[in-house]
């Protein structure tokens, strides 16, 4: 005797919280951009505002640690940058058809009060036993905006279950800490679901399974990046006009969780500085 397909079924998540961290120290380098550690919580509209699209918001909170290549110095004539530590707050709205549409508002403060410091002299002195950073000569307090807008369209080359699909991603983001424009794409190797249904782009309410690789990169035109633009006389005034990041990630959703872990490699941010190297990994569960 059979039963019917709908006895196995689920309710279609309208939630997700999600939990992420970057860190460089497992690339061996832990210099620049030193951690990243973040929160995220996504609710899809029942009913949007326009018609026949998929529309979510979601919350990021979020904290980023920046250091210089001399972790054990406290004097700046031995330091290539400023210690600086950001706290975040971003929202952002996503209108999905065919294609994605994104708008981002982030709202944060650089500085001590960020506590990106004093996290990680703990971290490094009770978890992992390494050189405490000295967090000497750290950016003052400042509160910083940033709003982004970006695209994204999908060109499938091959049908799942081994599927191939190039996705372009141009953006652009303009606010009082940084000034940049984008442009780049990623390459999908496996079982992905379309735009308005798929984890590579944060969409939720969905169960299909996914399971693939990606081949992710981007050029940036940079033309302000305040945690050079406001180091102090004899470090670093001006970011590098052009940036480049490429990201190899994988990806997996199993009924209502979500795993992903990616490597990144961005090149100099400013003259003088090296190339920044990272681990991402995070885990989302809908509901």
């Amino acid at each position: 005797m059979s039963l019917p397909l709908a006895t196995f079924s689920q309710e279609s998540p309208k939630n997700q919280i999600a939990i992420w961290h970057d860190n460089d120290f497992l690339t061996l380098t832990d210099r620049y951009y030193s951690f990243g550690l973040g929160v995220d919580y996504t609710r899809k509209w029942k009913q949007g505002i326009f018609k026949n699209t998929r529309e979510q918001i979601r919350f990021q909170l979020y904290q980023k640690a920046y250091t210089p290549d001399n972790l054990r110095t406290s004097s700046l004539r031995d330091m290539d940058r400023r210690y600086a530590g950001f706290l975040g707050l971003e929202t952002s709205y996503t209108v999905a058809t065919q294609d994605l549409f994104e708008a981002k508002l982030l709202l944060g403060i650089i500085g001590p009060n960020s506590g990106a410091g004093g996290f990680q002299r703990w971290y490094h002195k009770n978890i992992v036993q390494y050189v405490v950073p000295s967090w000497a000569e750290e950016m003052p307090n400042q509160f910083h905006t940033n709003l982004s807008l970006s695209y994204k369209t999908e060109w499938q080359l091959a049908p799942i279950p081994f599927g191939v699909s190039i996705v372009p991603t141009p953006s652009v983001t303009y606010g009082t800490k940084d000034i940049y424009a984008e442009m780049g794409g990623e390459i999908f190797f496996g079982r992905k679901s379309p735009i308005r249904k798929s984890m590579a782009y944060g969409q939720i309410g969905d169960l299909e399974r996914e399971i693939y690789f990606s081949i992710h990169w981007n050029y940036r035109w940079v033309s302000r990046n305040v945690l050079f633009e406001q180091n102090l006389p004899g470090l670093i005034q001006e970011p590098n006009s052009h940036v480049k990041l490429t990201a190899y990630k994988f990806h997996h959703r199993f009924n209502k969780n979500e795993y992903r872990v990616g490597y990144y490699f961005v090149s100099s941010e400013a003259e003088g500085l090296g190339n920044i190297k990272y681990l991402q990994v995070s885990y989302a569960r809908s509901f």
